[in-house]
């Protein structure tokens, strides 16, 4: 049993040493992947930071340079004064721009032929020991050339290395000297304190070393190492950085700068070594961390080989054990008789734990005699003593389990009940100890052994009890048919595979066939048609959910509707359907009807848009040939009649859609519009269906409903609209209430008025902006908007600070018969109108309009103009202003300042934009421009006549 083990273990070692191998590959990789990305990080770092250092050396340098510049321009502009006293004067400047210099600094001005003409006495002294003849070559060489200043060689001064500055004066004959000493920059760069094997070095334009950190005299003025780099770098104006290598083999991070308007640049070396001396130290960690990983994890897989073989062992035995246990089962499996199967699990427990007497009884029987298993009988009449111990056993609750003391008469012994689902017992297992007691093993097997005794027993018990419920299963389904062959309608039984198991005499009838030709086909054999129905998918819902579903169906191999209603029926489906055909027809014939009704509708609703349309393109060419016929003095020209044969094509049109809407007239002939309450009850299915499910819809119809003047289809539509709307801004459950109300005649208001109000309230608690704010109104928006305004009614719209929604729309409403000559109306005739506009041809067309109205009108070009009116004391009734105009002030701020002069003036602003009716008050409207006479005598007449009292109030969109 073992050599099984250790065969089945070299996969485990072949595997164990590939896992070990992996680690060491991956984690050697990654932290060397790590290293390398360190590294160049590392190198990247070190040239940046070479490159931050160049840029500010060279900008000290600079700065330096600069400043020494502008000291000898102002010398040298001193220097050119002539007289015992402008001597004296420059010789002062001299000493003071000296004074001002960097320490050690040394001005003055020498001749073309090396002469000192002007300097202090500490320069005398520091110039002494110099040789003025290179200074006059020098000299020379820069009378020939342009102006500025200029980098000499370096020269040993007495303040040691100093770098001469030339600055020739204009006349070519004289030159500013400036003597730097080169330990300032060694200073500026001693400041650094940069670490051991960096290095930062001044370089002039013919590839001299000007000044060194660390300091080395002896090569100040000797060709530098980044010579050719740094001219290169001079002619091309361009940084420099990379990593260069030395004589001696070290490498350096450099960073080559020019000195900013010098001829000069600074280079700046970091000392490759220096800089990646944490890297090397980090490369060693990581080397080591991987020896350490890779040990662990040939560690822990040593560990686990060791566990698994321990756990093939185990397995073999326990394999060997369940094979036998299998045989056992198969065994008891196949015996039918109850008594012989007592007697084999008894053998099979006796053999699984090596007990020389196992015994299993039936408790609670009549014949209380257990079936034995025995072998070896240790003594004499031990067995049949335990025998009788079994046999006389108590039932519930007193049955003994588990291991037992042994006694005189008795051996120490195990008791294994055998219970019911309930967990009540029913049969108990007893086996006499063997030598060496029982074993967990032992005991894991005969616990498996009792369970399947368990199992078995119930089973056959089982099987007389089902025979006796299938009699009694068959006599149900006898008396079940018998009911449904007497029912009406139509039944069918479908199993989970669809077919079909039964129908009753009435189905069989409507279907046509008799019951052989019909069983055993599915439901899409027999009727494929249903395949393209929604009826397929109804009721695949009532066989997987387990729904209840009614519906109605054609059979297009039959040519007839039935209503169908399907439930769930154990593993199938049962459906009970009748012949509908009649009453489809019927409301087939009704469809009919109300498509014709609606499509009347639509062209009545389109006719009317074309005539609005028709009518607006009539007003623009009457205001266009009235403009022409202005410019022209009335004369014939080919303008006008242009603008004559458009007004004829256009007045075709007017009578073309007058034809249209007559005939929509006729497919609505004698049809009124139905109540606002049957309309709104009409729509309710269409605004379910719209809505999500978690959004519920409630309708609040008061009584005293005035029928409004507009056309049904258009409120539908109103509805319908807002309705969408307040879906769009909802984020998750919530509820729509739809509210219709009545206002009569009176406090004010000529005719009732129709109220409905839509308000949606959002459960999701999400925000969300409201998608058509009147600022930013989408097309529909503005159709809806225009449709009440033309009607007289008016559109509010609120939202909540997060969630929420409502809409109020108002309607005048269709006032009593008889009742219309008594409504009171004070028209725009007479009125005292104040027109601002500043395009003057649309400012004369409107004034002609306005005063065949009845109305007097004083015309103004600007918002200043019209208030200057104001304050003369013009009494306007009605402020007419365009939204849009030239000289800082819109017509929305006309109307806010003409307000202060005169309280609650109304106002009618017009515009040829897109409309808004943002920040509008109730005596506020908008208007389209070019606008027709009849367009602008409706606005007029709304904002001079009485309005409903329940509609004031600000109509702006929160």
């Amino acid at each position: 049993m073992l050599q099984q083990p250790r065969r089945l273990l070299w996969p485990w070692r072949i595997a164990g040493l590939a896992f070990t191998v992996l680690i060491l590959v991956a984690v050697g990789g990654g932290i060397g992947l790590h290293l390398l990305s360190e590294r160049r990080q590392t190198a990247e770092r070190s040239l940046a930071e070479a490159s931050v250092l160049a840029r500010s050396m060279a900008a000290q340098a600079s700065a330096l340079f600069n400043a020494l510049n502008q000291a000898m321009i102002g010398l040298g502009a001193v220097a050119r004064r002539t007289g015992a006293e402008q001597a004296q004067e420059a010789l002062e400047a001299l000493a003071v721009r000296e004074a001002a210099a960097p320490e050690g600094v040394t001005l003055a001005i020498l001749s073309s032929d090396g002469r000192l003409l002007l300097a202090s006495e500490a320069g005398r002294r520091r110039i002494a020991g110099l040789d003025l003849n290179d200074f006059e070559k020098a000299l020379g060489a820069l009378a020939a050339g342009q102006g500025g200043m200029r980098f000499g060689p370096p020269v040993r001064s007495t303040v040691g290395p100093a770098l001469p500055l030339w600055h020739p004066l204009p006349d070519g004959q004289e030159a500013v000297l400036a003597l730097l000493p080169l330990r300032l920059f060694e200073g500026f760069y001693d400041r650094l304190l940069l670490p051991p094997g960096n290095e930062i070095a001044l370089i002039d334009g013919q590839g001299r070393l000007l000044a060194r950190m660390p300091s080395d005299p002896d090569r100040i003025g000797q060709p530098a190492a980044q010579a050719v780099r740094a001219i290169e770098i001079l002619r091309l104006q361009e940084n420099w950085s990379g990593l260069s290598r030395t004589e001696e083999g070290g490498g350096h991070f450099t960073a080559v700068v020019p000195v900013p308007g010098q001829p000069g640049v600074v280079s700046v070396g970091l000392s490759e070594a220096a800089a990646f001396a944490a890297w090397r130290n980090h490369a060693g960690l990581g080397v080591l961390l991987t020896l350490l990983i890779t040990g662990v994890a040939g560690s822990g897989v040593a560990l686990v080989l060791r566990e698994a073989r321990q756990r093939l062992e185990a397995q073999g035995q326990a394999t060997a054990r369940l094979e036998w246990l299998a045989r056992g089962s198969a065994q008891i499996a196949r015996i039918a008789e109850l008594p012989v199967l007592l007697e084999v699990v008894a053998r099979l427990a006796r053999e699984t734990t090596g007990a020389p007497f196992a015994a299993l009884m039936l408790l609670n029987q009549p014949m209380r005699r257990p079936a034995e298993s025995r072998g070896t009988e240790p003594a004499p009449g031990r067995f049949a003593a335990l025998g009788r111990w079994i046999a006389g056993l108590p039932g519930e609750p007193v049955v003994p389990e588990g291991r037992l003391p042994p006694r005189e008469d008795l051996p120490a012994r195990m008791a294994l009940p055998l219970r019911e689902e309930d967990g009540g017992a029913f049969a108990v297992l007893v086996l006499a100890e063997p030598e060496g007691g029982f074993n967990a093993d032992g005991e894991a097997m005969l616990d498996q052994l009792a369970r399947l005794a368990e199992v078995a027993i119930r089973n056959r018990r089982l099987i007389t009890a089902l025979h006796g419920m299938a009699d009694e299963a068959n006599g149900a389904r006898e008396r079940v048919e018998h009911i449904l062959d007497s029912i009406s309608d139509g039944f069918i039984a479908l199993d989970a595979e669809w077919r079909m198991t039964y129908a009753n005499g009435a189905a069989l009838g409507m279907i046509g066939v008799a019951s052989p030709a019909l069983l055993g086909l599915t439901l899409w054999e027999r009727f494929p048609s249903l395949l393209q129905d929604e009826a397929f998918a109804l009721l695949h819902l009532v066989a997987s959910r387990g729904a209840h579903e009614d519906f109605a169906v054609h059979l297009q191999e039959l040519d007839r509707w039935f209503r169908m209603v399907a439930h769930p029926a154990g593993d199938g489906v049962a459906i009970f359907f009748s012949d509908i055909t009649g009453a489809q027809q019927a409301r087939q014939r009704q469809f009919e009807s109300q498509r014709t009704e609606v499509i009347g509708r639509l062209a009545s609703g389109a006719a009317r848009d074309l005539l609005r349309e028709l009518r607006e393109a009539e007003s623009r060419i009457e205001q266009l040939r009235g403009t022409i016929a202005d410019i022209t003095g009335g004369a014939p020209s080919g303008l006008l009649r242009d603008g004559t044969a458009a007004l004829m094509a256009t007045r075709r049109g007017l009578e073309m859609a007058g034809r249209m809407l007559d005939f929509a007239s006729l497919t609505t002939a004698g049809k009124a519009d139905p109540h606002p309450a049957t309309l709104l009850r009409n729509l309710e299915p269409l605004l379910r269906a719209a809505l999500p499910e978690a959004v519920t819809l409630r309708l609040v119809v008061k009584p005293g409903l005035p029928r409004p003047r507009l056309p049904a289809w258009q409120f539908e539509n109103a509805v319908v609209a807002l309705v969408l709307q307040a879906r769009d801004l909802m984020t998750g459950a919530g509820r729509v209430e739809i509210t219709l109300t009545g206002a009569q005649p009176g406090h004010g208001s000529a005719h009732p008025w129709l109220h409905c109000r839509i308000s949606a309230s959002d459960a999701g608690g999400g925000e969300r902006s409201i998608p058509f704010l009147p600022g930013e109104s989408r097309g529909e928006l503005r159709a809806l908007q225009e449709m009440v305004h033309q009607a007289g009614g008016t559109l509010k719209l609120d939202r909540g600070p997060t969630s929420g929604f409502s809409a109020a729309l108002a309607l005048p409403g269709q006032p009593p018969p008889g009742s219309e000559a008594c409504i009171p109306r004070t028209g725009e005739a007479g009125a005292r109108i104040l027109l601002v506009e500043d395009e003057a041809p649309l400012r004369h067309v409107l004034t002609r309009q306005l005063q065949s109205l009845g109305c007097t009108v004083v015309g103004v070009e600007a918002g200043p103009e019209a208030l200057k009116v104001l304050e003369e004391g013009f009494p306007a009734d009605l402020l007419l202003t365009d939204m849009i105009m030239p000289g800082g002030m819109s017509g929305r701020q006309l109307v806010r300042e003409a307000r202060r002069h005169r309280r609650n003036l109304p106002a009618l602003l017009i515009s040829g934009y897109a409309l808004s009716e943002e920040r509008l008050g109730p005596q506020d409207l908008l208007l389209a421009k070019p606008c027709s006479q009849n367009d602008l005598a409706r606005h007029l007449r709304r904002l001079l006549e009485p309005v409903d009292p329940s509609q004031k109030g600000d109509s702006s969109l929160n």
